[in-house]
């Protein structure tokens, strides 16, 4: 099926762009940073990675580009941004008068910057005085949102919103991909895919955000495993980072507007904080039991026709979520509790914290409990 049906819902609505001036993309776009600081005044600079990242020349090759421009680099971040990572990076960033900070990697790095921003803004009337670039690695997409998450010191996945922490810059090239494993590739892609399917029964999601997001889901599952064939083909690699910026499009709306993303992203965050499964995993894990709910559960009839319009336009068999299912396979990524170490009875706890009021939806925390039971 093509792209040129009609996706149900209202043609009534809004949309507000966030605070991204400039998105640059394309093989060795790296080379433009200095231009992209310029355009948003950067001039004192800190570095955010983490271990793996900081492996790669990708830290060298930014700080031999800005010279005295890099005042610090923090190397040390850890998956899913720990408050201790984020409070020691606030303090040096207050102590040193950071005015930039450039994150290079994955959501973790990503969504560290933009709390330590939001934090920073918080305490200062005028919303200014710090702001950050992404350069991303993987295909997660938290650098268009203007939500971050951390972990609590107490463990706990914490959300936050807020229109003013989203990186005023991104890059997009393909060639700093190349250092980033296959599986954290591959499953960071299906974290794309997870926006995108989420996008279809999101609260309050634009109509062109859902087209967009139809399309990132036609993508995907052509290119992902084109990617693992090719996993050097650097086009295809740039095609992927652009996908995702479509699965996730940059948009910004009054707090008091935001809701929950979905049910999978949801869950996604309890099990990463709880038992250290990396982000995209997650999504492996849980898309396509809260689809197979969806299918089967949710009384919303334009929910049911967005998500018939998706199984279709992948020109696969079979409904949505067999789909996903078949995908993962496809790109050999481990999804079950057991892969990682998850105890079966954990799974009422994991729907009860995660799920509440979801009567709006047409499922409860039983049938979600049930869904994570059968992976």
């Amino acid at each position: 099926m093509s792209l040129s049906g009609s996706l149900s819902g209202s043609l009534s609505g809004s949309y507000s762009y966030s605070q991204l001036r400039k998105l640059i993309y394309g093989p060795n776009s790296l080379t433009q940073l200095p231009k992209v600081l310029s355009l948003i005044d950067g001039k004192r600079c800190m570095i955010i990675c983490g271990k793996s990242i900081n492996k790669t020349d990708i830290p060298t090759r930014v700080k031999d580009m800005l010279g005295d421009g890099v005042v610090e680099h923090f190397s040390s971040m850890r998956e899913h941004s720990p408050i201790q990572d984020i409070n020691k990076v606030l303090s040096i960033v207050r102590e040193k008068e950071i005015d930039t900070l450039i994150a290079i990697g994955g959501g973790s790095s990503i969504d560290a910057a933009k709390s330590i921003v939001h934090f920073y803004k918080t305490d200062r009337e005028d919303k200014r005085g710090l702001e950050s670039v992404a350069i991303p690695t993987t295909l997660s997409a938290s650098e268009y949102t203007m939500y971050a998450g951390y972990t609590s010191e107490e463990g706990h996945k914490t959300g936050l919103a807020s229109e003013y922490m989203p990186p005023k810059a991104i890059i997009l090239d393909a060639e700093l991909t190349m250092h980033t494993p296959e599986q954290l590739w591959l499953s960071s892609g299906i974290r794309a895919l997870d926006h995108a399917v989420e996008t279809l029964y999101r609260p309050n999601a634009s109509y062109h955000l859902r087209r967009m997001a139809l399309i990132a889901i036609k993508d995907l599952f052509t290119l992902l495993p084109l990617s693992k064939e090719g996993g050097e083909d650097i086009h295809i690699r740039q095609k992927l980072q652009l996908v995702s910026y479509m699965s996730l499009f940059p948009d910004s709306m009054a707090v008091e507007d935001l809701r929950p993303f979905g049910p999978s992203h949801t869950l996604g965050r309890k099990i990463g904080s709880s038992y250290g499964v990396p982000h995209g995993i997650t999504s492996c894990m849980t898309l396509s039991s809260v689809v197979r709910l969806y299918q089967t559960h949710c009384k919303d009839g334009e929910v049911q026709s967005r998500l018939k319009e998706a199984a279709e336009i992948t020109s696969r068999k079979g409904d949505l979520d067999a789909q996903i299912d078949q995908l993962v396979g496809e790109l050999g990524l481990r999804r079950t509790l057991h892969d990682y170490n998850i105890p079966l009875e954990d799974t009422d706890a994991i729907a009860t914290s995660s799920l509440k009021g979801l009567g709006e939806v047409g499922f409860s925390e039983s049938d979600v409990a049930g869904a994570l039971r059968r992976l």
